[in-house]
């Protein structure tokens, strides 16, 4: 019923109001500001916030200098921003009738009143010219952390003030004192009542942060994200030397190392750091997170921790998304920590950080010997998860294992066949193509599509060469299952939406010459069997089936796309949907 209700108020409600600001401009707001600055009660107070709040777009819009040449623009625009700055003036200075009737440090109006300024972000930016009262409606923002009922809406409307205003909070100095205020903000709400922000609502906070750091010149801005992570790191360690096998303490790391990866995930955004080789903020972050990250790698209950090492990754992907390049480096004390956890405790996170390492470093030659070790003790360790024929339990697993490989066919195929994994990743991949999760399959076609026809402007011929005679080589010993396996997801397994990604890897095989006269074999007899139609329930018969194999093998062969379309089609009908007719149409 709550959700209703705030439903309608949300949508059915602003709309209402929003036309009526149109009729009236200028006056809708000065009766707003009217009953706000007269309010009896919290309900009419935070009523009066929402009611100036669900019409921003359209005050925004007036406001801006654009509006200006509309005739009866420029006394309303006049009035409609000496109305705001007053609004706000008096709202985050503490000094307005609601600070003084004490109606402000109720949580449901300081809500109203941070996602009101939250959604005025534009006239804190720019419009509301040099005097807005940026730093007051920071503070105050912060200030409401320490209301649960407030501190979604805070921690919000801070990252779109950070980010909206950033222009305006250049001072290395200022954006110091703003990250101390954070930190006391968040380590006073954690004591408070008893009030605990929430991780999502510190992210929040701490990506606002971070995209203010990143703007610094390159010294100030390694030394504001430090400060940053402080707390964070500081937090972890005590985690990491009290009783590290407990499961609470074990959540509590991984909140602070998830709170440290926000902050690095978001200094890769225009910083001039980033220009200086060497001087980029997320060397100095990585550099200070060392003693905990490498604590953790060495504390055997962690390793097995689920939450933790997942927060680990999340670390090194982000330090990986911004430095790219630039995190060469420290490649080393990316790849072998999560070479370690991923063959003692096969966490799938961790080949996630590889597959970022081989999108950067691929074809880098210093990085040939680690990159190439990372991806044969990968399939070694994966190897219990595919003997057991389980992967439905392992969709994680599967899906990180064959995004990895994939990228390795892509970006760096001779590291590929020197680790000697190919072989064995084309046979998981004839398990794989039989799943019907998607993600999992998804990835999996798509490694065989790229191994089958690589096409990647990166590859040399030389490389392309090389992966179609380590596919000559593993269809040799295992073709004829991969292209049942193929034929069968076309009419039971695969799921609908990924009928049409079968086509590129069976295409491909069907027209090799190399090996197309034992893939049309083996496609003709399995697609042909009366154990194939079986499969679809009555829905196919004789005759569609081998219509269907008579077009797909046809020697002038259908494009891609007409292909891929016939893919689906077939497949809808073993699905009883539609008729054999839909076949017709692929022989004109």
């Amino acid at each position: 019923m709550e959700e209703a209700e705030s439903c309608t108020r949300e949508q059915s409600l602003q709309e209402v109001l929003e036309i009526s600001f149109g009729v009236v401009r200028a006056h809708y707001l000065a009766l707003m500001v009217h009953h706000l600055h007269s309010a009896a009660s919290w309900q009419a107070a935070e009523a009066a916030l929402f009611g100036i709040r669900c019409v921003s777009s359209s005050v925004l819009e007036s406001s801006s200098p654009e509006s200006e040449h509309q005739a009866e623009a420029g006394s309303d625009q006049q009035n409609t921003r000496a109305l705001l700055s007053s609004l706000f003036g008096q709202l985050c200075s503490g000094q307005g009738q609601l600070a003084q009737t004490g109606l402000l440090q109720q949580p449901w109006v300081m809500a109203a009143a941070a996602r009101l300024m939250g959604d005025y972000a534009l006239w804190f930016s720019h419009l509301g010219g040099p005097d807005v009262p940026l730093e007051a409606a920071l503070q105050l923002l912060l200030e409401a952390l320490r209301m649960p009922q407030a501190a979604p809406a805070a921690a919000k409307a801070f990252r779109g003030l950070c980010i909206r205003c950033a222009a305006r909070i250049t001072n290395p100095a200022d954006v110091e004192s703003l990250i101390g205020l954070a930190h006391t903000a968040l380590q006073t709400s954690a004591t408070h009542s008893g009030v605990i922000v929430e991780l999502v609502d510190k992210q929040s906070v701490v990506e606002g942060l971070a995209r203010l750091t990143a703007l610094l010149p390159a010294p100030a801005a390694a030394k504001a994200a430090e400060q940053l992570i402080a707390p964070f790191l500081q937090a972890a360690l005590v985690d990491l030397q009290t009783d590290p096998g407990s499961i609470h303490r074990a959540e509590q790391l991984a909140a602070s190392l998830q709170l440290v990866a926000c902050a690095i995930r978001f200094m890769e955004f225009g910083s001039s750091a980033s220009a200086t080789a060497g001087s980029h903020p997320v060397l100095s972050m990585f550099e200070a997170s060392q003693p905990v990250l490498t604590g953790i790698v060495q504390i055997p209950s962690l390793q097995a921790s689920v939450p933790v090492v997942s927060a680990l990754c999340e670390i090194y992907c982000s330090a990986l998304t911004s430095l790219r390049e630039a995190a060469q480096p420290i490649l080393p004390a990316l790849v072998n920590p999560c070479v370690t956890l991923f063959q003692t405790h096969q966490h799938p996170p961790c080949l996630d950080v590889l597959t970022s390492c081989v999108l950067y470093f691929g074809a880098a030659p210093a990085a040939a010997n680690l990159l190439t070790h990372a991806l044969y003790v990968a399939c070694s360790a994966s190897e219990p998860v595919f003997q057991v024929h389980q992967l439905a339990s392992k969709q994680e697993h599967v899906t990180s294992l064959f995004r990895l490989a994939d990228n390795y066919v892509l970006m760096a195929p001779a590291l590929a066949q020197a680790s000697g994994a190919l072989p064995s990743l084309f046979r998981w991949g004839v398990q794989g193509v039989q799943l019907r999760e998607a993600e999992p399959l998804r990835c999996v076609i798509s490694f065989l599509s790229h191994w089958a026809a690589p096409t990647s402007g990166l590859l040399t011929n030389t490389d392309k060469q090389a992966l179609k005679e380590a596919l000559y080589s593993c269809m040799s010993h295992q073709g004829q299952e991969l292209v049942q396996a193929l034929a069968l997801a076309l009419v039971q397994t695969c799921p609908r939406h990924l009928l049409r990604s079968l086509a590129s890897p069976l295409r491909t095989l069907l027209q090799d010459d190399a090996m197309s006269d034992a893939v049309k074999s083996s496609f003709s007899q399995m697609v042909c069997s009366q154990q194939y139609i079986d499969l679809s329930g009555g829905a196919l018969d004789p005759d569609s089936c081998q219509l269907f194999c008579r077009l797909a093998m046809q020697t002038g062969a259908l494009s891609l796309h007409r292909f891929s379309a016939l893919l689906q089609d077939f497949g809808s009908l073993a699905r009883g949907e539609g008729t054999s007719d839909v076949l017709l149409a692929y022989e004109l």
